[in-house]
């Protein structure tokens, strides 16, 4: 979008790469080239949105990043445009779904650009349609290769079930003549080790982003076992369970307590427990083609099948036992100890025969559902988003939000584990939203005196247009100074002070961009935008009043500036403010006659501030704490007499 008032254009660059082994080069090459462009054409590149290790076939990794780059937008980040490398970067998902996530951003003052094609005039969006269209087709097509080369493998035993070795497990690489090449082994790090299968002895390693290996054709690749020190690990996992009738929260905080990282280097889970006790690979053998996570192909016998259903969603779930292939792996029968292994096998046999008919979710189902404070309430300690989970029955569901995998956390960290009851949370934002909204008298205040305070930081004071017009020019006879001076012995210290002068200028520059030159909104201008506001918000409310819980997720995500949970304390600090789109929008709908077109765009609105609470939680939450509290809106004779 046009960047008004000489002001530098402030792109967002989104980063996508499809798999972890491209994440090390992929998303800082695709940087690269964007910071070209923007060199070139003097535009200001923003911290980037990454998706690493992330599928464009994706509907939901798109639609993250959209909304990534609306938030970073609403907090501050006055972003004129995302930009990419080129249009795959912005998903796989055809045309449509391009242009709703266009339409998105458009909606909140933001453009697209792409490096590759910087389509203008009016066939752009027809062109960015028939790319997008191209880039599914194109998915479509490596998915159908990839599914039918991978099970032809499958089926004559060249390769294993899964292309990643679990832990505790190396692949162990044969020529066509079955003698053994090498192993590769994968670190916590994504560093991968080359060894030599007869002395164990380290042939090359390849740091992380480097694939390992390439498998020929005719050559093998199978399990064995990997390093002593983490096979010993997953023994003391099947002991505790079977030996002791630990389960997975209790062994996982075990592990962290002993210092023992997970596979990935991290902290051990639930999840991370229970999958390798319940994956068969550790008896010697396992099956490929049981679970389904696929998108537009999944194996089957002779010819990939195609799924049916909506593209840009996987088809998750179990498949029917007929469906399964069996993998035999020879080297790793006696992986545990026999005793183990046969306790092992009952145990999993057991647990396996509940999924032998199969179940496949549909990819409709379910859709993504965002609580009230899904993404938005922040754990203080950590700084991480806290996630919803339900609990109860299906009459009388309890939504609790907590850090995601809080189970992981140590007894010392035990009140990261804590789980904060929606209820009292729901109660008091609803409560305090209802009494600042229809107070008519006490929002007319708070908004006008907080406009007044916006429109006052946003101009400059006396003569500080005139002072930093005299300082950029200034900067720029030093810097043409600066320049000349170049081509002598010391060459890279006068580019760098070159650089530092023009890091000056542009920093002048964009104060004289956020000075408003325009007339001062006059009283009755801003009497008119008090009121508009006023009668939005409590247009919102009365329909969240009209439509019950299903809109409270639009109106916390409105006017809730920031939620800050304390777990230690068990409170919850949680800020109101009226968005800066909602006052733009506003804004720009104002009758101003005389003045010039450019003019409606110079102001950059930050969101007023409206209230502040903090909600202490209560230790147990039952009976009356989960009461519900059903919004009223501004008609409820209760709202009106406390709010007088």
């Amino acid at each position: 979008m046009e960047s008004p008032n000489n002001k530098r254009k402030r792109v967002k660059p989104i980063l996508r790469c499809s798999t972890n082994e491209q994440s090390e080069r992929s998303p800082d090459d695709q940087l690269a080239i964007i910071k070209a462009m923007a060199d070139a054409r003097d535009w200001e590149v923003l911290d980037p949105i990454r998706l690493e290790g992330r599928s464009g076939s994706l509907h939901a990794t798109m639609d993250w990043a959209v909304e990534q780059v609306i938030a970073a937008n609403r907090a501050g980040e006055d972003i004129d445009d995302a930009i990419v490398y080129d249009q795959s970067r912005m998903g796989r998902t055809g045309g449509f779904a391009f242009g709703t996530h266009k339409q998105q951003l458009a909606a909140a003052g933001i453009g697209f650009i792409s490096v590759d094609c910087p389509i203008e005039g009016p066939h752009a969006d027809f062109i960015q349609f028939a790319n997008a269209e191209a880039a599914r087709a194109q998915a479509i097509s490596i998915a159908a290769s990839s599914a039918r080369s991978s099970q032809i493998s499958l089926e004559r035993g060249l390769r294993g079930h899964s292309t990643q070795a679990p832990y505790g497990l190396d692949r162990l690489y044969l020529n066509a003549q079955g003698e053994e090449l090498f192993i590769i082994r994968k670190l916590a790090d994504g560093t991968s080790l080359r060894l030599d299968p007869r002395t164990g002895a380290e042939l090359e390693r390849y740091p992380k982003g480097v694939r390992a290996y390439r498998k020929g054709g005719l050559e093998t690749a199978t399990l064995c076992i990997g390093s002593e020190e983490h096979r010993q690990v997953v023994i003391r996992i099947y002991r505790l369970r079977h030996e002791h009738g630990w389960r997975g929260v209790r062994i996982a905080r075990e592990l962290n307590d002993a210092g023992i990282p997970s596979p990935r280097g991290r902290h051990w889970t639930k999840d991370t427990v229970d999958g390798i006790l319940m994956n068969e690979v550790y008896l010697g053998f396992a099956y490929a083609r049981r679970y389904t996570d696929a998108i537009y192909f999944r194996h089957q016998d002779k010819a990939p099948e195609r799924l049916e259903g909506p593209g840009g969603r996987k088809v998750r779930g179990y498949r029917p036992r007929e469906d399964w292939f069996r993998v035999e792996y020879p080297k790793l029968t006696e992986y545990l100890p026999s005793k183990l292994r046969d306790a092992a096998a009952r145990w999993q046999a057991a647990y396996w025969d509940r999924y032998e008919d199969g179940h496949v979710r549909s990819p409709e189902r379910g859709q993504k559902r965002l609580h009230a404070l899904s993404g938005i309430l922040i754990e203080e300690t950590t700084g991480q988003p806290m996630s919803a989970t339900q609990s109860g029955t299906r009459a009388n569901p309890k939504t609790y939000y907590l850090l995601p995998g809080s189970h992981q956390y140590s007894s010392q960290e035990s009140f990261l584990r804590r789980r904060i009851p929606s209820a009292p949370l729901y109660r008091a934002i609803i409560d305090e939203i209802e009494m600042l909204v229809c107070d008519d008298d006490g929002l007319r205040d708070i908004l006008r005196t907080e406009i007044l305070k916006a429109e006052a930081e946003r101009r400059a004071g006396d003569g500080e247009a005139e002072s930093l017009r005299a300082r950029y020019e200034k900067l720029g006879r030093k810097m043409e100074s600066q320049i000349d001076l170049l081509g002598e012995d010391d060459d890279d210290v006068m580019r760098r002070k070159v650089e530092q002068t023009k890091a000056q200028r542009r920093a002048v520059m964009e104060r004289l961009a956020e000075i408003d030159q325009g007339p001062r909104l006059t009283a009755d201008q801003t009497d008119e935008l008090v009121e508009q506001l006023i009668e939005a918000l409590q247009s919102e409310l009365a329909a969240f009043a009209a439509a019950g819980r299903p809109a409270f997720r639009k109106l916390t995500e409105m006017l809730i500036a920031s939620a800050v949970a304390d777990l230690r304390s068990g409170t919850v600090s949680i800020e109101f403010a009226v968005p800066a789109s909602m006052i733009q929008h506003r804004f720009m709908g104002m009758d101003r006659p005389c003045e010039p077109k450019w003019r409606t765009h110079t102001h950059k609105w930050k969101s007023l501030p409206l209230a502040a609470i903090t909600v202490e939680l209560p230790e147990r939450c039952d009976m009356d704490c989960w009461e519900p509290f059903e919004p009223k809106g501004c008609d409820d004779c209760r709202r009106q007499r406390r709010t007088a």
